[in-house]
């Protein structure tokens, strides 16, 4: 019978994509037969086999049944193996590298790999109960990637009750035990939760620190977030270069905050419209729940005096989105604006009473200023009726305010329009009218 190592060459190196049928089955059968046999490594390699997919068809629940096979031979610290090249090599460098420790028993280094292996694998499949259990084991050998796993599950709740000052105490153990030594991904995931964890005490100067380390080893949010705290402090020009960097790895959060930095042109950005666009619209198409890019994009076109999609895009904000940001909550204003510019002054006036219900600035301002300006329409509506009519024409004394009223709506209406060309011909007929009267 082929030998275990043999088997696992096969499999490793996927030499079943070439080889005969026959020849595939027989050495699947023979790696079973190794598992049957309780041998550690075999048990581990039905496992991946499963779990990924690997010449069997991916099924995650045969996967777990191998791992609960694993369990029981350590339950029964029945622990053996026949595969020699697993404590030789690129074997046995990849997994201390993974664990982040060197090992020198093979009976430990065995233990610990299979530890590993159940408390990732319970993980992936959110049994976190179990993968704790697993993940605490391995502290006894003090592996660096258990308390780095630890650190995040208290921190998000995974199996434990959410606790941000256990969290920071094993995530302080990972980092004495990996000093330079350190898995950049795990190291930056790390870092940029202890730099949550740092901001949610208030205490940013510390939370900087972290998010900064997190974000030169290339972590998205911590670049972001950075950025964030950098501009607050008012170092434009580093707050810029962390955000940008988020923006080049497509953090949804970093292209908002460009898009809306760069359409009010605030925080180091000058104003660009098409910038602004570009970021908000890639924000949008990535699926964001964020308020924020349509509060912008509704901010846009009322610059660009495009109410309807103004509305379009603060209507959506408010109907379909959450709101992350207090400042966002001004939509209610920008929608009031929009509807006052289109003459309905009754969904205006609903607006402007939604943003009075949020103690937003100069909200009762807006709700009176339109209340007016709806009573001034229904005036000029009323006298626009009876100027326009053609029978004023012929009423002594009536007729020149008449007309007059009517040159002066061209000419406000030309104003309006910045259309110099009916201004002028406006004030012509305007003068025109007063000869004429003197007359």
């Amino acid at each position: 019978m082929k030998t275990l190592d043999e088997i696992m060459e096969f499999f490793d190196q996927k030499k079943y994509e070439l080889a005969p049928e026959k020849v595939c089955k027989q050495n699947f059968e023979i790696l079973k037969q190794y598992a049957f046999d309780d041998d550690a490594v075999a048990l581990f390699y039905m496992y991946s086999l499963y779990n990924e997919g690997s010449y069997v068809e991916k099924n995650a629940d045969l996967a777990d049944k191998w791992i609960d096979k694993i369990i029981n031979l350590l339950n029964r610290n029945d622990i053996h193996t026949s595969s020699k090249s697993i404590f030789e090599g690129d074997y046995w460098e990849d997994l201390c590298e993974m664990l982040g420790k060197k090992f020198s028993n093979k009976k430990d280094f065995l233990k610990v790999s299979l530890y590993f292996m159940i408390a990732t694998a319970k993980f992936d499949n959110e049994d976190y109960k179990t993968a704790n259990k697993y993940f605490k084991k391995l502290l006894e050998y003090n592996v660096p990637v258990a308390f780095a796993f630890l650190g995040m599950n208290y921190y998000y709740g995974y199996g434990f009750k959410e606790n941000e000052d256990t969290a920071l105490k094993y995530f302080e153990k990972y980092f004495y035990l990996v000093k330079d030594k350190k898995d950049p991904d795990m190291y930056a995931e790390a870092t940029y939760i202890v730099g949550e964890i740092y901001n949610n005490k208030d205490n940013t100067e510390k939370a900087l620190e972290f998010y900064i380390k997190g974000a030169d080893l290339g972590d998205s949010q911590s670049q972001f977030r950075a950025g964030l705290i950098l501009g607050d402090n008012g170092d434009y020009q580093k707050a810029k270069k962390y955000l940008m960097k988020s923006v080049e790895n497509e953090n949804i959060n970093a292209l908002t905050y460009a898009g809306e930095f760069y359409a009010y042109g605030i925080r180091g950005f000058d104003k660009n419209t098409d910038k602004a666009i570009k970021y908000l619209e890639k924000a949008i198409s990535l699926g964001t729940n964020n308020a924020k890019p349509y509060v912008a994009f509704c901010i846009i076109y009322i610059d660009k005096k495009d109410y309807r999609k103004a509305i379009k895009y603060g209507e959506y904000a408010i109907n379909k989105c959450d709101f992350y940001d207090e400042d966002d909550i001004n939509v209610y204003i920008s929608l009031a604006i929009s509807y006052v510019e289109l003459g309905d002054y009754d969904t205006a006036l609903a607006y402007a009473s939604k943003a009075k219900e949020y103690n937003l600035e100069d909200a009762d301002k807006y709700y009176n200023d339109i209340i007016k300006m709806k009573r001034s329409d229904k005036i000029f509506g009323f006298i626009d009726k009876i100027f326009n009519n053609p029978i004023v024409d012929v009423i002594p004394g009536v007729n020149f305010v008449a007309k007059s009223y009517r040159v002066g709506s061209k000419i406000g209406e030309a104003i309006a329009k910045k259309d110099s060309e009916s201004f002028a011909g406006g004030v012509s007929e305007f003068k025109s009218l007063i000869n004429d009267d003197e007359k």
